[in-house]
């Protein structure tokens, strides 16, 4: 494994325009989401989209019968749907967060499908009364029920929605001229920056309609997942090849990949047709794919195991913590912080939190336990040792307290997090069980690393 120790400063990252302008990215802490957004986007789902500080509520549109469409998601959808109006819920319900932009909602075939509300899953839904899922609050007009009249109000919205290209206005591009643009900056580069230089496209979301806003958030998602997947010591850089940005150019050398890297991603994309590169550009680039579109990249690259085979995280947390100089042994001389919780949003059981500091910033690590039957709960456990205080072990642990799961994320020397989960013999896992950790927005799905993490 490549040494982590090392810890840099934290400027900011940007991504340069073809004309030179950049726009700054903020470090992780603040603009992590975005990541998070652009994974939603790789996964088709319709999420609001833009900068993390712009979360106003989209407005009640002039036309008269999107007009009265959205009065019905405003009553008996915004509250689990709508980001901004969430009332017990601390993520949007079924990863629809952008109900009242009926915009959005056109464009999401997931959703809506133009001028036929009988195969629209979001009519489908509420003409079921499978949505919403429990009844609203006496507070909300006429109980937040679905009624007849609602359920046709949607059904004319849907029925007069345009059956054409939604962004007509919007000229197609086409794979092989984003392949030809590619092609272009390749020979143009001098010919060893040209084996490590590597080029993330954007164009699928344009050309399904992204609104400007939404690209720009997958812009700069972009940079935040480059720099999260870096080994390098300084944030990355990256630049777009044309003015409307949608190919931005990476040097795999920044952070810290090898050719051979990339070739690992790659090979796992999906067919390109009628997609192809000149031998002198595969010459030239050292790879027969030197562009992958960004929201599989997101996708494939943070999922567990290959998103530890890419930040080559080994197999047990013991070999993680000593890779990083990490010596969970001193706790008692005052070297980390460790704390206890009883219950918490996303625990079925009791959590015991550990904070270290080391070279790169800062490790911190979660112990989960699943409610298990006999097991003693850990805080009357350490009541008790108030009086027979609990013997410590050489790695700095109450052996009594074991952990069915324990989560990890620590600071890059980039200043981005990683991600690592283990299992309550230390072994490395993709996820973690359901009896352990839940997510209320997501109950079937498993807690995994590092796409939840992200998330």
């Amino acid at each position: 494994m490549r040494s982590l120790f090392v810890r840099s400063k934290m400027p900011e990252a940007d991504i340069a325009g073809a004309g030179g302008t950049a726009s700054a990215v903020k470090p992780w802490w603040a603009s992590l989401r975005k990541v998070w957004l652009l994974l939603a986007l790789a996964l088709g789902l319709e999420v609001s989209v833009g900068r993390a500080e712009e979360m106003a509520v989209p407005t009640q549109p002039s036309d008269p019968v999107a007009a009265k469409a959205y009065g019905v998601f405003d009553r008996a959808c915004a509250s689990c749907h709508q980001t901004g109006r969430l009332k017990a819920l601390r993520l949007p319900a079924g990863n629809v967060g952008n109900i009242l932009d009926l915009a959005a909602l056109a464009r999401n075939a997931g959703l809506v499908m133009a001028g036929n509300a009988d195969a629209s899953p979001l009519y489908t839904s509420m003409q079921s009364r499978s949505m919403p899922m429990e009844p609203a609050t006496p507070a909300d007009a006429n109980g937040g029920e679905i009624t007849a009249t609602d359920l046709a109000v949607v059904r004319d919205w849907i029925e007069q929605l345009p059956t054409g290209d939604l962004c007509a206005d919007r000229p197609h591009i086409s794979g092989q001229a984003v392949a030809t643009m590619v092609s272009k900056a390749v020979l143009a580069t001098e010919a060893a920056k040209a084996a490590t230089t590597r080029y993330v496209s954007l164009v699928p979301l344009a050309n399904s309609c992204a609104s400007a806003d939404e690209i720009e958030g997958a812009r700069q998602a972009v940079a935040l997942l480059m720099n999260a997947l870096s080994l390098g010591l300084e944030p990355v850089k990256l630049r777009a090849l044309e003015p409307e940005r949608l190919v931005l150019e990476v040097e795999l050398t920044s952070i810290g990949w090898t050719a051979a890297t990339w070739d690992r991603v790659a090979h796992r994309a999906p067919a390109a047709p009628f997609v192809s590169f000149e031998p002198a550009v595969t010459a030239a680039s050292k790879t027969e794919l030197p562009v992958l579109n960004g929201d599989w990249l997101a996708s494939a690259a943070t999922r567990a195991p290959f998103y530890y085979e890419l930040m080559g995280l080994p197999e047990s947390l013991s070999a993680l913590l000593a890779s990083l100089r990490i010596d969970m042994s001193d706790l008692k001389r005052g070297a980390g912080d460790r704390i206890g919780i009883r219950s918490s949003a996303v625990a079925r059981g009791n959590r015991l939190l550990e904070r270290r500091s080391f070279a790169n910033g800062a490790a911190w690590l979660s112990s989960e336990f699943a409610p298990t039957a006999g097991r003693p709960d850990m805080f009357d456990m350490m009541a008790a040792a108030v009086h027979a205080p609990l013997p410590v072990s050489a790695d700095g642990a109450w052996p009594q307290i074991q952990g069915d799961a324990t989560l990890m994320h620590f600071d890059l020397p980039n200043g981005f997090p990683a991600f690592f989960i283990a299992n309550p013999t230390g072994g490395r896992i993709n996820e973690v069980p359901l009896s352990v950790l839940k997510d209320d927005n997501h109950p079937t799905t498993k807690v995994a690393a590092a796409q939840a993490c992200f998330s």
